[in-house]
């Protein structure tokens, strides 16, 4: 196995037993153990136990720059229309990656005290607001959000919506709302919230 491939089981594999065990089951034999390496092998790609995370992070972080939409999404006709393809493209990311938000969670706690961690997940978190501010000037410069949207505040707000409804998976309680439900809402939120009132009385 090259070099490449092994680091990048390494890292799937600790990516796994993160999602199982938190960060603070990690152990750096385990994950060697299961990739079949010894240890040496593995702190030669990893010197760390904090640079086998920030490799985790790491990929995370590539995984969110391409879609989990079909391979030929539809054109958006709109820039409502583009927005509802990230709401859809979050549907589909988390319903098959369930794990992911559980590891997120992990590594936002850490980055706390980790700045390295810290920096490479503002950067992913940044590169979404930025999406989303393009998507929504895109909206206000063709007419069809508010012309006094804060287009910056309006992206945070959104990325908050979306950490919450998934946030609530997580938390696993039988009395909340399916996932799909929710985005549902989010959606008609969106409707009231962004679009001119003829058009948000007319959309869906």
């Amino acid at each position: 196995m090259a070099g490449s491939d092994r680091a990048r089981a390494v890292v799937e594999i600790a990516y796994r037993h993160i999602a199982e065990r938190g960060l603070e089951g990690l152990r750096v034999r385990a994950v060697a153990q299961e990739a079949g390496i010894n240890q040496a092998t593995l702190l030669y790609h990893f010197p760390t136990k904090e640079a086998l995370i920030q490799g985790v992070v790491a990929s995370v972080g590539r995984a969110f720059q391409t879609t989990r939409l079909p391979a030929e999404p539809p054109s958006p006709q709109s820039a409502f229309d583009e927005l509802l393809l990230e709401v859809e493209d979050a549907r589909i990311r988390f319903g098959d990656s369930p794990d992911l938000l559980v590891v997120l969670t992990e590594l936002e706690i850490r980055s706390r005290r980790d700045e390295v961690i810290g920096r490479i997940l503002g950067s992913l978190y940044e590169g979404w607001r930025r999406h989303l501010s393009r998507i929504l000037t895109r909206g206000v410069e063709e007419g069809d959000f508010r012309a006094e949207l804060d287009v910056d505040a309006a992206a945070a707000v959104i990325m908050a919506q979306f950490k919450g409804i998934f946030g609530l998976r997580l938390a696993g309680s039988a009395g909340d709302p399916a996932v799909d439900r929710l985005l549902s809402e989010l959606r008609l939120e969106l409707e009231g919230w962004l679009l001119e009132g003829n058009r948000a009385k007319g959309a869906g």
